[in-house]
């Protein structure tokens, strides 16, 4: 569930549901919570839940387009993935060994790649950049932009990339992502610039430089060409200069 969105909690499909926040609360998430169980049927129901903290600069971007619900029906390719760590989950909450906070930690998280990767194969596809990468055209566009923002990327090497005609490719790729392929450029290295400034101690000047290298490499800078020009960028997108911003998340 994003955020505090309201949900509900049922020991069956018989039964009324409850506000699933005030169950987990009174049965004292994150710990085992137990509800509505009898010595007879004591796991009739079971409900994994968990939570994947994301800092403020990417959170809209992912969670924006995410469906409310996903339904991975038990007899499909995702949840054959799934199974063996719900399993582990169990045998991590069943028994309390040495490392156990840590392993349910990575758990989760992996729990929640593999429920995207579902939503993503799914007919119910989220829409934004997260549904686009499974298209197999701006999807490997995507992951370019992704693991170089620092790179003065054109639309028409974009295009190459994909194997499309300029046009098309900004026409798909403004369809899928709702913006153009250098405005959704802009915005993610900002997103990028901003965990840089929270995460380490680099000056405004290190981050906003330009380098060949990929910059999610330590010390490597997004494509500006001044500080004055990333400062009045990252502004723009978040409303905030880059140094207001460091101050705030610290």
């Amino acid at each position: 569930m994003a955020s505090a969105r309201a949900f509900g909690a049922a020991a069956g499909l018989e039964v009324e549901p409850v506000d699933g926040h005030a169950v987990l609360e009174a049965g004292g998430y994150p710990d085992t919570v137990r509800y509505n169980t009898t010595a007879a049927a004591p796991d009739r129901t079971v409900i994994v839940g968990g939570a994947v903290n994301f800092d403020e600069t990417t959170a809209a971007l992912l969670l924006d387009h995410l469906p409310t619900t996903v339904r991975i029906p038990a007899d499909s390719k995702p949840a054959a993935a799934l199974r063996p760590l719900l399993e582990l989950l169990g045998e991590e909450f069943a028994h309390a060994e040495p490392g156990v906070a840590n392993v349910r930690d990575q758990l989760t998280k992996v729990l929640f790649v593999q429920a995207l990767r579902a939503m993503i194969a799914s007919d119910n596809r989220p829409s934004g950049w997260l549904g686009a990468l499974a298209d197999p055209s701006i999807g490997p566009a995507l992951e370019l932009l992704h693991r170089e923002p620092g790179r003065h990327w054109t639309v028409a090497e974009l295009a190459e990339k994909a194997s499309m005609s300029r046009s098309t490719f900004a026409l798909r790729f403004k369809t899928l992502i709702g913006m153009s392929p250098l405005d959704y450029l802009a915005h993610w290295r900002i997103q990028a610039a901003g965990r840089a400034l929270r995460s380490t101690d680099r000056t405004v000047y290190s981050v906003a430089q330009c380098h060949t290298a990929p910059p999610h490499r330590p010390g490597q800078g997004f494509g500006y060409g001044s500080e004055s020009a990333f400062s009045n960028a990252f502004k723009r997108v978040t409303g905030q200069s880059p140094a207001k911003y460091r101050q705030l998340v610290h």
